[in-house]
């Protein structure tokens, strides 16, 4: 067992390596393909078209001076947490929040537009056969949102306050929640003070107060769950009680909350993954391990029969869009993988299910021979830029994302506005609906790339340097890994990125600590080598 574990390993080693690497390639030296680009609601700005090779070196020149600073710094292991900062930040990063959320908060389109017309309906006792049932055999993934959309406009009416701004606060508190738990993951695996300040900052900057908050959807209802899941298992890791209770709390966060977002089991199975390779757990162990992991499965499924009973849900498979449906679209090398009404129209064409799962699997083998293994190359080179390469997570490339913006009076929610809300040249929605704001939209566009950039750096560094050596870097790779093979495998659009944000931040940070110790080491080396060559 022993070997085949250390082989698994070296294969995970290998994946971890080569997916970095590609991407690493993508992002900073191939160019965007938009020649052949025929989808026609998106128009994405990515990170190689707007940054000048001087702002490049600006960027790794502010790397430098980091790790500068971290060397000169004393590196000393702590017992305690920096409480009283941790309480500040968030109660600071709050106001923050809440003044951002207050002046640019929006009633949305799309399928949150289609949640939330639905929710109001259910709440002021009006029955929609498209709004309260049918949409939901379609798209059962938003049964959670949906349940979670009627509390909130329900309570709305009763405190007369407006049901989008409770759920962009909502969704504000959930980022703010992540940023905290980054922190802490942070201070779990390094115990330094110093990488949890420079967890929160750089949290605070790259998703607790971007753009996405004010739109409460399942990307963003969903960012504190992965995050929450790592922290549970820090905490647990070493636990000495019930193997199968340790493993049931590790895993229904994730479990349950698939139905939100699929996406949010990627870290469990990273979890399992690593724990296996990396602990000498004997059979029994392992096979309770499994137990309570299955036990959290069947939670999850019984709260999902609930909640479809609670809002009045008969469920439909008929109609169910599966997993055929994400794999036609990521196929679509036209539009790079994202959503498009060809697709869609090609799929309900079709009225039973067996139907539409066979002509999708079939155009789906037709496109992979359509492009040969070069061309299936180019297409997740394609993917990859609209999945990583766009640091607005695609914010304000969807058609209606803005259906009603509530007037504001002030000269602060019109400066607000207009580094926020997107203006023409960076997405499709230029119209009218934001006529009048955006003037400033590309200092929001500039600064998220700069600030993207060393993140990404720093977490493809982590993943080549670390790579599966040990269980903490086997969980943070292989989420690495699994998020990239959704994006390429599925569905690709870059606001799916949001929800594992945290978990980014936090790998950076601790590829930060790893750089800062590796110049150590070199340094401290190249000083005794000259010193004794001195004393020769």
């Amino acid at each position: 067992m022993a070997r085949f574990k250390k082989v698994l390993i070296i294969i995970t080693e290998i994946i971890i390596v080569v997916t970095a690497l590609f991407l690493a390639l993508v992002i900073f030296v191939i160019k965007p393909d938009k020649e052949n680009y025929v989808f026609d609601i998106s128009n994405q700005v990515f990170v190689s078209e707007v940054i000048p090779n001087i702002v490049w070196l600006i960027v790794f020149f502010v790397i430098l001076v980091v790790c500068l600073y971290f060397l000169r710094k004393k590196d000393e292991v702590v017992d305690s947490l920096p409480k009283v900062f941790l309480i500040v930040a968030s109660v600071l990063l709050l106001i923050m929040q809440i003044v951002l959320v207050y002046t640019t908060y929006f009633s949305v389109g799309n399928d949150a537009g289609i949640v939330a017309t639905g929710a109001e309906y259910f709440a002021d006792g009006i029955f929609d056969e498209f709004y309260n049932q049918r949409y939901y055999q379609y798209a059962p993934n938003n049964l959670y949102i949906y349940a979670i959309y009627i509390i909130v406009f329900k309570i709305a009416s009763i405190i007369n306050i407006n049901a989008n701004l409770i759920l962009a606060v909502i969704s504000a508190l959930l980022a703010n929640v992540s940023v905290l738990l980054s922190g802490l993951c942070v201070w779990e695996i390094t115990r330094k003070r110093c990488y949890v300040y420079f967890t929160y900052v750089i949290g605070a900057l790259l998703f607790a107060l971007q753009a996405w908050i004010v739109v409460p959807y399942t990307d963003s209802l969903s960012i504190v769950f992965p995050i929450l899941t790592l922290y549970i298992y820090l905490k647990m890791r070493d636990w000495k009680g019930n193997v199968i209770l340790k493993w049931l709390i590790i895993s229904i966060v994730p479990l349950l909350t698939y139905s939100l977002k699929a996406l949010n089991v990627i870290i469990i199975i990273a979890i399992l993954i690593s724990a296996f390779l990396h602990r000498e757990d004997g059979l029994k162990k392992v096979l309770m391990s499994i137990a309570g992991v299955v036990l959290a499965f069947f939670i999850g499924l019984l709260i999902h029969l609930c909640v479809e009973k609670a809002v009045n849900i008969t469920p439909d498979d008929d109609m169910k869009l599966d997993i055929s449906w994400y794999l036609l679209l990521g196929s679509n090398y036209n539009t790079y993988g994202q959503f498009n009404f060809n697709d869609y129209n090609l799929i309900f064409s079709y009225d039973e299910k067996e139907e539409r799962d066979s002509k999708a699997f079939e155009c789906v083998r037709n496109r992979i021979a359509d492009m040969g293994v070069l061309g299936l190359a180019r297409h997740w080179v394609n993917e990859s830029h609209i999945f990583y390469n766009d640091p607005t997570f695609g914010w304000g490339v969807a058609d209606y994302t803005f259906e009603d913006i509530p007037i504001r009076e002030g000269e602060l929610s019109q400066f607000i506005r207009d580094i926020y809300y997107p203006s023409p040249g960076y997405g499709f929605v230029m119209n009218n609906q934001t006529e009048g704001y955006g003037n400033n939209y590309w200092l929001y566009v500039y600064f998220r790339q700069i600030l993207w950039i060393p993140i990404l750096s720093l977490m493809l560094f982590y993943f080549v340097f670390n790579r599966n050596k040990e269980i903490i870097a086997g969980i943070l790779s292989l989420t690495f890994v699994g998020v990239f093979i959704f994006s390429m495998i599925f569905e690709t659009s870059s606001r799916l990125l949001i929800s594992y944000l945290p978990i980014f931040t936090v790998t950076s940070v601790i590829g930060l600590r790893d750089l800062v110790d590796l110049l150590r080491e070199k340094t401290r080396k190249l000083i005794y080598e000259h010193t004794k060559k001195g004393k020769q």
